[in-house]
């Protein structure tokens, strides 16, 4: 609150004609303006009248009700025109339309401001301030103003000429009797100044020479003017404006002088006092935050105040005249010009709205108000007007009307019900989420009561206390189920509250509605959870307590009671120390600190009880905390694991000598393989050796042929049981890269061309991919194809064709092999890709009539899903044939993984058909096993090698220090070492490079070998010739 505007003993209390027909809304007006101002209240216009004439107030405040008949009344009389109008509107009583139809009518209301109701208090006292202040200042200027033309009117009425007559020569001849009273002579004093001279009047040089100028110009037939100070007989100063014209004689010269006083004391006095006027109003114009004006009917601007440079950025001056209209918006330049048209010539104010730009190139709005001066005759010569910034009051309406739009979208949007009922309990207004509750649409609801909606029972439960609300009763909160359409009902929270009118008198009822079926059936879950939770902690087999803060039983369950042999009453409220004892205490204590820090904490220990002993326990803690954040308990969760850990050691135990059970299958399965594979590598040799030998009769050769394929097939057999054990316990290591599918496959029939041609049987190549690309271990892959195109061999009749065909569905790469053998039937379909089986196993009656295990479709089952693939097998029934397809996921690749993939098919297939050692070479042979050592070295010397042959690492490495060799045959399994440490001594000291000739043939021994420096792994048995390839490319490599 302005300073200035509070009353006190010294200061002006301003007046303020108050009229509202709200009484709520004038009874606090009234006790909000009565501290500062004296505020008269009345109800309704004509009361308003009857005050304004009685006595006019210095502003009055009207409600919007009153407002129109009362304006109208106020600018219409001459006497109240410029009477101080506010208005207070009703902000938020209608839409934003209705505030646009209402803002014309406003506009000719001519109110001096409009203000939002209701407002904040402060807000109110600022704007009433702010007008008053204005008005207070005009007033006290216009009364200066006044007092001014008062004083100048009255020395024009009172004023009288002081009449002198003088010669030539300035003597005083005459002083009229007015110019005696002017002077304040007595008639002796007027006597003695007669024939003295005229210009001793005149007491400062300055107005004497005037005087004699004057003088001068009369003398010569003209009129001299001056003004001067002379003060009176009495010695009160006086100022005259003078004038000397000559008193022409009978010759038509000047015989004499007159002498016109006027006593100009007062006007003088008047103008000074004018000018101190003008500029105090100047001052206090470029002081007011408003920007102050002047002009002339036709809108010439002659005066601006310094506010307008401040806020414009350009000096007063160059706004002058019709420039300021460069600063209004372009919008509203020719509105304004239209409003100013009708009231310039006429009256009786001007008020507007318009927005000027500001120095930093921002248009803001402002309030314009004038009024004009009018001269005698009424007619219009002057407005003086200014221009209030309103720009923060268009923010909050906007922001008002923003707010409105928000309020009604919420309504209408809002997650809760809302309605609106009279006290029928019929709907007078509802939002969408009450039609969704109610299932009803709105213009059904207008039709309806709540009681058509209610359920029977719940509606005589609510209708007491509506009732009471629409009687002065209070808010009320009920729960209820609402009835729709469809017969279900829906639950419902309602809070009810009561809409008075300006009596005081509840005319409806206001209700929030919301769904809570979900919340009644949580509750009612909840209830069931915390009777499961009771039941779950009492029987549950984990001990369950809360403690305090002072590590005092607050709850526990009955299994933890019963720890103790005590009820859980019986532990409530004792000190954990008497539970557990001191030493368990001890161990937990800085586990508790942590929790009542309010940290979760899990730990485990052998903790030792006082009662129990020492027991494994794991224990967790989960803080407890109230609103601040503190933490006032703790929950305690145990379980006895004592037992548990026993087992624990057990399954270690256990697991150690499976553990061991297994290194020792390992070593047993290594050491079988090795004892097999031995003795038959001799036979093999010699055997393969023969059979190719064209020096040798034709039978023999076929003996030895005979002899070579039982012991290839026994060979297969020892690879078929351990790549079946390998698989199954995971031990299987691939080695996957891209891999040119059709290069496997091609290499795959030319290994089993030699079987296919002694049954006469023809492939018939079908290869419609190419150059498709799988990923996998290109080994691996050959072996599926190979034991599947052998089965297909196997089982064909002489004479007949094995189809091969490819293609890719789907991403992927499907071969097809088909053959034209004894079929099979649906039973030994499902046991086809089972270990041991064969198609004719599952007749009980049938003969072993082609030999093997049955595991080599097995093991292309496993290697198949090792690659992400699927094999399955078809057949008409016996006698039909059977047809087997490998499906492969084809791998995405770039040009440069295709040709690596080419490359790297052609390697493999280059490496099937390499030739004879180029030169001949030293060889170190090591071999415990005499025959096979024999047989080695006598084959190896056939074809022209220098053959050292020893049983031992110690005789190699002895052999090896006085020869050099060119490679290096060995088997692993030596008396005194194992050939990896032979390989790694010479390989470090000569880098020879060597053949590791082995009965150990599993994943890990071929893996070691490589480690260790063997550049080929040869299981045994081998034929001479696959010797032979081992040689050629251990040397090239």
């Amino acid at each position: 609150m302005d300073r200035s505007l509070h009353p006190t003993e010294s200061t002006y209390r301003a007046s303020i004609l108050l009229v509202d027909e709200n009484e709520a809304s004038r009874v606090a007006m009234v006790e909000l303006l009565q501290p500062y101002f004296f505020v008269s209240a009345v109800v309704s216009t004509q009361a308003g009248l009857s005050a304004l004439d009685r006595g006019l107030p210095d502003m009055v405040l009207c409600d919007e009700h009153n407002g129109p008949a009362l304006l109208k009344s106020i600018r219409g009389n001459p006497k109240w025109e410029t009477l101080l109008v506010l208005l207070l509107t009703k902000s938020g009583a209608g839409s934003g339309a209705e505030e646009v139809e209402l803002l014309p009518r406003r506009v000719e209301l001519l109110a001096d401001d409009y203000l939002p109701m209701p407002c904040p208090a402060h807000h109110l006292l600022a704007r009433v301030q702010t007008h008053l202040k204005s008005r207070l200042r005009n007033r006290e200027m216009e009364e200066r103003l006044r007092e001014n033309e008062a004083i100048l009117q009255s020395l024009m009425m009172s004023a009288t000429d002081c009449l002198m007559m003088v010669d030539l020569g300035g003597e005083v001849l005459w002083i009229s009797e007015s110019g005696r009273r002017s002077m304040e002579m007595q008639e002796e004093v007027s006597s003695a100044w007669r024939r003295r001279s005229w210009m001793e009047f005149w007491s400062d040089p300055v107005t004497q020479q005037e005087a004699a100028k004057a003088m001068e110009v009369a003398r010569r037939r003209g009129t001299g003017r001056f003004r001067g100070h002379c003060p009176t007989a009495e010695g009160n100063s006086r100022w005259w404006e003078v004038t000397v014209t000559p008193i022409l004689n009978a010759t038509g010269q000047p015989g004499s002088l007159l002498c016109v006083m006027h006593d100009v004391t007062e006007m003088m006095r008047a103008e000074q006092s004018l000018r101190e006027s003008e500029s105090r109003w100047r001052e206090l114009t470029h002081a007011i935050p408003h920007l102050v004006w002047s002009c002339t009917p036709d809108a010439w601007t002659d005066f601006l105040n310094g506010q307008w440079e401040v806020y414009s950025g350009i000096p007063a001056e160059e706004n002058l005249g019709d420039a300021w209209q460069t600063l209004v918006h372009p919008e509203d330049i020719d509105p304004l010009k239209e409003k100013w048209s009708r009231v310039a010539e006429v009256g009786p104010s001007f008020s507007s709205e318009m927005r000027i730009l500001r120095r930093d190139g921002e248009y803001r709005w402002f309030k314009v108000n004038a009024l004009p001066e009018r001269d005698v005759e009424g007619r219009i010569v002057k407005w003086y007007g200014s221009n209030t910034e309103i720009e923060d009051l268009k923010r909050a309406e906007a922001a008002l009307r923003e707010n409105e739009a928000r309020l009604a979208a919420i309504f209408q949007q809002a997650g809760a019900g809302i309605v609106q009922m009279d006290a029928e309990g019929r709907y007078l207004m509802v939002n969408d989420a009450y039609c969704e509750i109610t299932g009803r649409d709105r213009g059904e609801l207008m039709r309806l009561t709540y009681r058509d909606t209610t359920h029977p029972e719940d509606f005589e439960v609510s209708l007491p206390p509506f009732n009471a609300l629409f009687e002065g009763g209070p808010p009320f909160v009920i729960e209820k189920r609402y009835l729709r359409p469809d017969g279900s009902h829906v639950w419902a929270r309602k809070s009810l509250v009561g809409m008075k009118d300006e009596g005081g008198n509840v005319v409806a009822a206001l209700a929030i509605v919301h769904d809570i079926s979900e919340s009644r059936e949580a509750e009612n879950e909840l209830l069931d959870r915390e009777a499961q939770l009771s039941l779950v902690t009492n029987h549950a087999p984990v001990l369950l307590a809360q403690l305090d803060a002072n590590l005092r039983y607050k709850f526990v369950n009955r299994h933890y009671a019963a720890r103790y042999e005590v009820t859980p009453e019986a532990m409530v409220g004792k000190a954990l120390h008497e539970v557990i004892g001191f030493d368990a205490l001890h161990v937990a204590m800085p586990f508790i600190h942590r929790v009542l820090a309010g940290e979760r904490v899990e730990y485990e220990l052998n903790i030792p009880y006082s009662k129990l002993g020492n027991r494994w326990t794991h224990v967790v803690y989960v803080p407890d905390f109230n609103t601040e954040g503190k933490v006032v308990s703790f929950l305690v969760v145990l379980t006895d694991m004592t037992a548990r850990k026993q087992s624990e050691r057990e399954l270690e135990q256990a697991r150690d000598e499976a553990l061991a059970a297994s290194r020792a299958k390992d070593d047993f399965l290594a050491r079988l393989s090795h004892e097999l594979r031995t003795p038959l590598n001799p036979a093999l040799l010699v055997a393969s050796e023969a059979a190719s030998n064209p020096l040798l009769p034709k039978e023999i050769r076929s003996d030895f042929e005979t002899i070579r394929k039982h012991v290839d097939l026994e060979a297969r057999l020892i690879d078929d049981l351990l790549d079946l054990t390998s698989i199954t316990r995971n031990k299987l290591t691939l080695e996957s890269r891209p891999v040119h599918i059709q290069s496997v496959l091609e290499d795959a029939i030319k290994t089993v061309q030699a079987d296919a041609s002694q049954k006469r049987l023809r492939f018939d190549l079908r290869l419609n991919e190419p150059r498709v690309v799988v990923n996998g271990d290109a080994v691996r892959l050959q072996q599926i194809v190979w034991n599947v195109l052998k089965n297909a061999i196997k089982f064909s009749a002489e004479g007949t064709t094995i189809q091969v065909a490819t293609r890719v569905v789907d991403g992927r790469h499907v071969m097809e092999i088909r053959d034209d053998g004894i079929g099979m039937v649906p039973e030994e379909l499902e046991r086809i890709f089972h270990a041991f089986a064969q198609g004719q196993h599952a007749e009980k009656s049938a003969v072993h009539r082609f030999g093997g295990l049955g595991l080599g479709l097995t093991i292309s089952r496993m290697l198949v899903e090792l690659h992400n693939g699927e094999i399955r097998a078809e057949s008409g029934g016996r006698g039909e044939g059977s047809a087997f397809f490998i499906e492969l996921p084809v791998a995405e690749l770039r040009d440069r993984d295709q040709n690596q993939a080419e490359s790297t098919a052609r390697v493999e297939t280059t490496r099937v058909d390499v030739g004879v050692a180029p030169r001949h070479l030293r060889i170190l042979l090591v071999e415990d096993h005499e025959p096979t050592r024999e047989a080695m070295a006598s084959l190896l010397k056939r074809r022209q090698h220098q053959v050292v042959a020893v049983g031992s690492v110690a005789e190699g490495l002895k052999v090896a220090e006085t020869n050099i060799f060119d490679l290096l045959i060995s088997d692993i399994g030596l008396p005194d070492g194992s050939g990896y440490d032979l390989m790694e001594a010479l390989h470090g000291s000569c880098g020879i490079p060597g053949i590791a000739l082995t009965g150990y043939g599993m994943e890990q021994d071929v893996e070691r070998s490589r480690e260790v420096g063997f550049a080929t792994h040869l299981t045994k048995p081998v034929r001479v010739q696959v010797l032979e390839e081992a040689i050629v490319r251990s040397l090239s490599r």
